[in-house]
């Protein structure tokens, strides 16, 4: 996905024929706007995060917790297995 966002500034410079481009990013995008103005700051006069996510982390886990309630309230022996095999997030990933 960074790879995409480097192309796409690339174009953009060539497009517009300027040498820095303001970045907007929103939500999951904010993250990959960090990470390509900590790549390349040369390309951008300005990054704008709205919306960004916090503590991602511990998101994963409250999700994982709340489905894994509503399916043993439902009595969904197939999501609690699924669930229950995947387990719950680990340093915000999942197996």
């Amino acid at each position: 996905m960074i790879q995409d966002v480097d192309t796409l500034v690339e174009y953009l410079k060539r497009r517009f024929e300027v040498d820095k481009i303001f970045l907007v990013g929103h939500s999951w995008g904010a993250r990959l706007g960090l990470y390509s103005v900590q790549r390349h700051p040369e390309n951008y006069i300005a990054y704008v995060g709205v919306g960004q996510e916090l503590a991602a982390y511990e998101g994963e886990l409250l999700s994982y917790q709340y489905t894994l309630d509503k399916a043993k309230e439902q009595n969904n022996v197939k999501a609690i297995n699924d669930l229950e095999e995947s387990g719950p997030p680990q340093s915000g990933g999942f197996k």
